[in-house]
């Protein structure tokens, strides 16, 4: 297992990585044309994971954990959290998925570990991450690094289920 920086050559691994897994997760939980979105113009998502691997979009890390040369997952950051409430000091996980077909090998995980040790050795106080309240494969592992639900709760057009914003501090 390895993880590393994304280079913008693994924009189109981790759209499809982004679309398997949302498929895989998400089904069920949100109106037909979201899953439609998702494949109705993969080269413009393509285009906007090469935005924010070069810093776009608020995005100030894209790791990504490679097992044999393949990407299994990744985990992009903003730090500072975009969340507009969010107070000077707190970073947000925007993204951690994990191709759906390599589950239960330890790459979230890595993953997320990886992040929080990032983010605490550049002095970020406390991060976040929003996740659907009923997301049974990643609640547990959140919780295990120490995040727990802060009170704040969105319903995105669109979904059945709503998100919740975890928080751990640093």
């Amino acid at each position: 297992m390895n993880l590393r920086d994304a280079a913008l050559d693994d924009a189109a691994r981790l759209e499809e990585i982004r679309i398997a897994a949302w498929l895989a997760a998400y089904a069920g939980k949100a109106e037909r044309d979201v899953f439609d979105a998702l494949t109705r113009d993969p080269d413009g998502g393509i285009q906007v994971w090469r935005e924010m691997i070069e810093g776009g979009h608020g995005i100030t890390s894209i790791r990504v954990v490679e097992d044999a040369g393949e990407i299994c997952g990744f985990c992009a950051v903003a730090a500072p959290s975009r969340d507009r409430d969010e107070a000077q000091g707190v970073a947000e996980i925007v993204a951690l998925y994990v191709d759906p077909e390599m589950h239960r090998r330890g790459y979230g995980r890595a993953l997320l570990d990886d992040a929080i040790e990032h983010l605490r050795a550049a002095d970020w106080k406390a991060v976040t991450v929003w996740t659907l309240e009923d997301n049974f494969r990643s609640l547990p592992l959140y919780a295990s690094r120490g995040f727990r639900h802060d009170g704040s709760t969105r319903t995105d057009r669109g979904w059945f289920v709503a998100d919740v914003r975890l928080r751990v501090a640093l």
